[in-house]
């Protein structure tokens, strides 16, 4: 078997074994180790058994994922409890739930495996990052090494937008063809995958800036300089609408419920005004291809999904068989228009896991935002308040985002599930049991008052 592998994956594997290895011998603290799951989110890899089969890129166990199950296995094995359970626990069920029951009727059962165990990998890296932060020092360490990612995935952006050509941490390498280089980092391989990463970050360091939180540091603004560069370099237009409806966020929430410092706020805005001012002729180069041809084919890729949904509402096609099967679903006489998996995150999960799986999707998105509402209102921490403010701002973002593109990339979906744990233990260390029910003032149930 060994012999029929790729060198490369043969000496990833390896690297893993005395990774895990090292971590479970050597590492008698956890520190170590959840810094390298945090900053693996951004490198992407993956070993990937069975590739090619199915017309599949194979059963993908990502490093970060694996890392993810290390720090349970360690937390476990020095006798500390785990928690499996917070605040998002019932759609997070749900979700899992509508993916396996999916699994039994789907044709691709390969396909489907392979999604299933990269749901499980991202689980896995929430739940590890809700039992490895307990106090409000440790989610400032958490922000402070995914900031460092910022930093150093808009430097990697900068060097392929540079040299026209797009790579990734092991080592394949990629002409952009397009007029306008649109790399993706090495979180993802288009700049949509990219800008979803970033820009949670981006709107972490804005707050900081803008709230005169204690985090803030002279990384944080470099991070939210080169971010902003990096963020306009993406020549993305979804994009840049969902800065600005993150940074709206920020300010009406941020001036209800925290410290806005409007001289700092100038500050942000005019850097924005300068880096546009400066990439201009690139931009407005962007903004003259059409819009409306851009909608209408991915209206196109909708109406496909729509009919999937209508035929399978239950159950769905199966996870991760959208784009083995959706060009069986075509409306008669075919359509005259580029054919791909459909842009859009949330009818792609209703035509793979039935209409429950969209809905525990966007049950999901809502619960998240709600509980960063009530940390935003309830917490006497104002460090904790700037946390919860720009993570609701990047949620708003991400759901945006996931409106026109399919997002299904590890690294930046991978991010997504760590600021929910993120989330999770700092709701549990303001109000304790995640099984305390929230009233809609965002106060305990049953706690004295």
């Amino acid at each position: 078997m060994l012999q029929s592998w790729d060198l490369r994956w043969i000496i990833g594997i390896s690297l893993i074994a005395i990774a895990g290895i090292f971590g479970m011998t050597v590492l008698r603290s956890l520190s170590n180790v959840v810094v390298a799951m945090v900053l693996t989110i951004q490198a992407e890899v993956a070993i990937r058994p069975g590739y090619g089969r199915a017309d599949s890129s194979g059963i993908q166990i990502y490093g970060t994922g694996l890392l993810a199950l290390l720090v349970l296995l360690i937390l476990h094995y020095q006798g500390r409890s785990i928690r499996w359970r917070g605040h998002l626990h019932r759609p997070i069920v749900l979700m899992l739930a509508m993916s396996a029951l999916s699994l039994l009727f789907t044709s691709e059962h390969f396909a489907g495996l392979d999604f299933v165990l990269f749901q499980t990998q991202l689980v896995l890296v929430y739940v590890a990052a809700m039992n490895v932060v307990r106090n409000e020092a440790d989610v400032r360490r958490m922000v402070t090494l995914l900031l460092a990612t910022l930093i150093t995935q808009a430097v990697v952006y900068f060097i392929q937008s540079a040299l026209n050509m797009g790579f990734n941490v092991t080592g394949d390498t990629w002409n952009l063809s397009e007029e306008l280089p649109r790399p993706g980092g090495t979180v993802s391989a288009n700049p949509a995958g990219f800008a979803s990463y970033m820009m949670p970050l981006l709107l972490i360091g804005i707050v900081q800036l803008i709230s005169g939180s204690s985090w803030r540091r002279p990384w944080t603004i470099a991070a939210t300089v080169l971010g902003l560069v990096a963020l306009a370099l993406t020549f993305t237009r979804a994009a840049w609408a969902g800065f600005l409806i993150g940074f709206m966020y920020i300010l009406v929430f941020g001036a209800r419920y925290t410290r806005i410092r409007p001289r700092t706020v100038a500050m942000i805005v005019c850097a924005a005004v300068v880096v546009v001012l400066a990439l201009a002729p690139l931009i407005q180069r962007r903004l003259s291809e059409s819009v409306g041809d851009a909608y209408d084919e991915r209206a196109g890729l909708m109406r496909i999904a729509m009919n999937v949904i209508e035929a399978h509402p239950v159950f769905g096609v199966g996870p991760g068989a959208y784009s083995h099967v959706f060009k069986e679903y075509l409306p008669p006489g075919g359509m005259d228009q580029w054919l791909y998996t459909v842009h859009n995150e949330y009818l792609l999960r209703a035509a793979e896991t039935g209409v429950l799986g969209g809905v525990a999707w966007v049950w999901l998105l809502l619960a998240a935002l709600r509980q960063s509402r009530d940390l935003l209102r309830r917490s006497a921490s104002p460090e904790m308040r700037a946390f919860a403010l720009a993570w609701g701002a990047g949620l708003l973002n991400l759901a945006w985002q996931m409106y026109w593109v399919p997002w299904r990339g590890f690294g930046y979906n991978a991010l997504f599930w760590f600021m929910l744990g993120l989330l999770e233990a700092a709701t549990m260390y303001e109000w304790g049991d995640p099984a305390i029910a929230l009233r809609r003032d965002g106060t305990p149930r049953g706690a004295s008052t």
